[in-house]
């Protein structure tokens, strides 16, 4: 019987601690744990059992007042229009949905929400509390969902998804966007002011920038088995994305600046501009500026995914 070398055993034991504690620096990197909770989650997702429902309301659940009617019929495949309370009550509004595509649009007229191919009033519901309206959509409810808010809305916006599309179209005067999607592809245009944080699961995440557009200060991604594709036209403050199985496609204006810090496990970085490189034992760092002046941060994590940089004098103009 042929005994294995003590320096392969080492190399083993080492590989074993250093992927221990680089899935301890993602998470702890990352707000609210969320890979770890990501790869958590992701089994529960695929539970018959998993319970999507929004229970803030439980201590105001026989408060009619705060709750909008469901205007809608019983049948199955039927369409329903429920009331949505003014929107000068509202800063913030968030969607919760298993199995229903979603659509969010930017309106000049009154908003509106739509739900196609319904199946039961009782299996969804809008709930306001103080300045929050949550719209909580129970598995197999609804097909799809479009909901139209007013371009001067000022506030956030959070869209949790399991098993559906998403898109937020038009340009909407938010100052925070956060979507999280698990098997399902996320598609924005409209770009909040201060705070953008995308978190996906077996699902792709694109947008594209406009000229006009307002880059937010912070910008969060995390991605499990998905890729990345942004277009950015103007300066950022701080940029952090890290991916699992997933590759970060990053287009930039030349005019934009930053200086970088990524490191990955087994991916490569593309195209990106002369820095320090530092191959050490099952990972690769790299860091180094893009453009001056490079105050902004960017920091790229992962552990299979590339990174590519691709600078233009001007990103598509939409």
């Amino acid at each position: 019987m042929k005994l294995i070398r003590p320096r392969y055993v080492a190399i083993l034991f080492a590989t074993m601690i250093l992927c221990f504690g680089v899935g301890k620096v993602f998470d702890s990197r990352c707000e609210g744990g969320c890979l770890n909770d990501a790869f958590a989650n992701s089994t529960n997702w695929n539970n018959k059992n998993f319970n999507f429902s929004y229970d803030r309301d439980d201590e105001d659940e026989d408060n009619d007042s705060n709750r909008s009617g469901n205007n809608g019929a019983d049948g199955p495949d039927a369409d329903a229009a429920p009331a949505l309370p003014p929107m000068e009550e509202i800063d913030t509004v968030v969607i919760q949905s298993v199995s229903t595509d979603w659509v969010v649009n930017a309106t000049d007229v009154k908003p509106d929400l739509f739900l196609t191919g319904t199946h039961g009033k009782d299996r969804w519901k809008l709930v306001k509390i103080g300045k929050t309206l949550t719209i909580d959509v129970k598995p197999g409810a609804a097909k799809n969902a479009v909901l139209n808010i007013p371009k001067s809305f000022n506030g956030s916006l959070e869209i949790h998804t399991v098993s559906g599309e998403v898109e937020v179209l038009g340009k909407i005067s938010l100052q925070k966007l956060l979507i999280e999607s698990a098997s399902g592809n996320v598609d924005f245009s409209s770009w909040p002011s201060e705070k953008l944080t995308l978190n996906t699961i077996s699902g792709d995440i694109r947008s594209v920038q406009s000229a006009r557009d307002t880059v937010p200060k912070s910008l969060a991604l995390n991605s499990v088995s998905g890729d990345i594709r942004l277009e950015i036209n103007n300066n950022f403050e701080n940029f952090r994305a890290r991916t699992v199985s997933g590759d970060l496609h990053l287009r930039v204006a030349k005019m934009v600046s930053f200086a970088y810090e990524m490191t990955t496990v087994s991916g490569s970085f593309e195209s990106v501009p002369g820095g320090n490189k530092d191959n050490g034992i099952g990972s690769k760092q790299y860091s180094g500026k893009f453009g001056e002046p490079a105050s902004a941060q960017l920091y790229f994590d992962s552990i299979s995914g590339d990174f590519e940089l691709e600078a233009g004098d001007s990103v598509s103009d939409h």
